[in-house]
């Protein structure tokens, strides 16, 4: 299990892995997670803002467990997207009622799937991008053992298309003399040599990247095939590589959002934002598969969306409904509910102390002032009246602008609300409301990135390290590049100043 933390601005610090030897409860792994944030002296409570996990049950469990807002992974709710207009679950005979929303997120963690005999190519012919890739834009699902006929295309239009384009793709891939003759009329029509691509178990978005291919070199295919005499049972008719086409166009945007959403600076507006983009794109495509994704992919919406993502939309736009944002799968949310929210964040992460000691370092200036010996009976009248008007400062200072930690915070978000939609800037509640929520990452893919950088260090040669070792690698790691990074930002600085 791995914990990685972001704050400041957008400074991502990875806290190491935490082995996990046995089966865990919910409640045992808030046990462990709280025990590592102590260890850098932070709160589950009243340091964390959010936590974002996968959807698996056990950390549903947890965010009902724990005060800390949860937002389960966007990314992979397109994946279940996908999975379920493309690949549809098969229900056991023995199995009386359906999974549930959890549930479905513990098996169905399969990406797009490979042919067997596909295992029989050599590594480098396997058509994927480089590690370096995936760790920096790409979104790996972790793959979950489960038989391969429940995870075969079984959608009623497409299982038949993407099998035949994966027997002509293996076809070519197989045969150097076929490869060679297709490869002429690539040349021809784009000028280098293009191979037909093979989609892989381990890359949710492979099988675009093959049909997208195959359809690009769709001239150059169906001459090649007429040169090879190909049988009628491997040819591709005009209408076959329409519906392909209209595949692609129903995956492309998800491609977008998926990247998009999981870059290092996303927050839950520029996923609402990109989220709202691939539902524009579904709708305006109109084809069958397309309506098929956009209503699965607005029914997972539904599902991982929080209100705190319309509390911030609220927040950063100063309106209730935004006309931009599809109103059926980003639902908006009431005045009460926002006040609710605000008084929530603002006592449990704001310390309850801060306005007393705001207020006391002016006492203790006065209280020094006037334990300060008196030389002169003049001097200490110009102490008095020095500390009477030291404490006229304090009375002039703007009730909204110093935090409210009595029973009247409620009353005084609501007069920042309507303030805030009045035209004004917003009070100090509302602006620490808002600063909390930018902190929320939309997905989980830094953990991912993190499992995926300790194959660097746990390798075959190097298979023997500790536990503790592996996780201390991990830390200083993640440590080493945010070190870097502000000792490149300070060089950057010093140039400015010096120009």
């Amino acid at each position: 299990m791995n914990l990685t933390l972001l704050h400041g601005e957008k400074e991502i610090l990875n806290l190491g892995l935490l082995p996990i030897r046995q089966s865990l409860t919910s409640r045992r792994i808030i046990s462990m997670v709280e025990t590592k944030l102590l260890t850098f002296h932070l709160s589950l409570s009243q340091d964390i803002v959010a936590m974002t996990t996968d959807g698996t049950s056990v950390m549903a469990c947890i965010g009902k467990l724990i005060p800390t807002i949860q937002q389960l992974c966007l990314a992979h709710g397109i994946q279940l997207a996908v999975t379920d207009v493309l690949y549809p679950k098969r229900q056991n005979r023995n199995q009386k009622q359906p999974p549930t929303v959890a549930e479905e997120d513990d098996i169905n963690m399969e990406s797009f799937p490979v042919e067997p005999e596909a295992d029989f190519l050599p590594q480098n012919d396997l058509d994927v991008e480089s590690e370096e890739e995936n760790l920096d834009t790409g979104f790996a699902v972790t793959q979950a053992d489960i038989e391969d006929e429940d995870v075969e295309v079984s959608h009623v239009h497409y299982a038949g298309l993407i099998d035949k384009v994966r027997r002509i793709t293996r076809m070519y891939r197989r045969s150097p003399l076929k490869n060679e003759n297709l490869q002429e009329y690539v040349k021809s029509d784009f000028g280098s040599e293009l191979s037909l691509l093979l989609d892989s178990k381990t890359r949710w978005n492979s099988l675009l990247a093959m049909l997208e291919r195959f359809c690009s070199l769709k001239t150059c295919i169906m001459k090649s095939q007429i040169d090879l005499n190909s049988s009628a049972s491997i040819i591709m008719e005009p209408w076959e590589f329409e519906g392909i086409q209209h595949l692609v166009d129903a995956l492309k945007p998800l491609r977008f959002t998926v990247e998009a959403i999981c870059r290092r600076d996303a927050t839950l507006l520029t996923a609402d934002a990109a989220l709202n983009f691939a539902i524009n794109k579904l709708d305006s495509a109109n084809t069958p598969i397309a309506l098929e994704l956009n209503a699965a992919l607005r029914r997972r919406i539904l599902e991982r969306r929080t209100e705190y993502s319309s509390l911030l939309q609220y927040l950063h736009t100063g309106k209730l409904e935004d006309d931009t944002l599809d109103e059926e799968a980003f639902k908006s949310i009431t005045k009460t509910r926002i006040c609710e929210l605000v008084k929530t964040l603002v006592q449990r992460l704001t310390p309850s102390d801060q306005v007393e000691a705001e207020r006391g370092e002016v006492d203790v200036d006065i209280e020094a002032i006037e334990e300060a010996p008196a030389r002169k009976k003049s001097k200490t009248d110009l102490q008095a009246e020095l500390a009477e008007a030291l404490g006229e400062v304090e009375k002039k200072a703007h009730k909204a602008r110093t935090l409210d930690t009595d029973r009247n915070l409620l009353s005084v978000i609501k007069r920042e609300i309507s303030m805030f939609e009045a035209g004004g800037s917003k009070g100090v509640h509302l602006d620490l409301a808002y600063k909390y929520l930018l902190v929320i990452v939309p997905t989980s893919v830094e953990s991912e990135r993190v499992f995926s950088s300790a194959g660097y260090f746990c390798n075959k040669i190097r298979s023997r390290l500790n536990d503790d070792t592996l996780c201390e690698l991990s830390f200083l790691r993640s440590l080493f590049q945010v070190e870097a990074s502000k000792t490149k930002t300070d060089d950057q600085h010093q140039c400015l100043n010096l120009e």
